[in-house]
């Protein structure tokens, strides 16, 4: 392997397929206590979902970070960095994402994929939760080729 990672192979599009569907995250997801903006970090780094709603000029296709100052260390350390990178000031309303508020809901069905996992593997999974089958399999390389 030459270190190269395919983003769009129909293992990591199961993969992607997968984790947006809740059922295998960590139990600790879905009753998170820091799914609110009294943090006991100074900063916190997250992904900026819906950049481009909020502020499309900055939006990037390979993703925009958000970083939240929760406290005057972090603001003191954001202060001695900010001359280094692009960033944009922005309010709650606009950067606050479901997560940021609230903890995942533990989707129905959980305790049954985990059970076809530890069944059957992660190909297992990713065939019966994550669209991994010789139909999307193919449509992926026909759009590749196509273009």
């Amino acid at each position: 392997m030459n270190g190269h990672i395919d983003h769009d192979s129909s293992l990591s599009n199961s993969w992607r397929n997968l984790f947006y569907s809740n059922l295998f995250l960590r139990p600790s997801c879905y009753v998170c206590k820091y799914t609110n903006f009294q943090r006991p970090a100074d900063v916190t780094i997250a992904d900026y979902w819906g950049i481009e709603k909020a502020h499309p000029e900055f939006m990037d296709k390979k993703g925009v970070s958000l970083a939240l100052v929760n406290t005057l260390k972090g603001m003191d350390l954001f202060e001695s960095i900010k001359d280094d990178i692009i960033y944009i000031q922005s309010d709650c309303e606009r950067c606050v994402q479901r997560n940021l508020k609230t903890p995942t809901p533990c989707p129905e069905g959980r305790g049954i994929a985990w059970g076809h996992y530890k069944k059957y593997g992660f190909e297992g999974i990713a065939r019966k939760y994550g669209g991994y089958n010789f139909k999307s399999s193919l449509r992926r390389k026909i759009k590749s080729i196509l273009g």
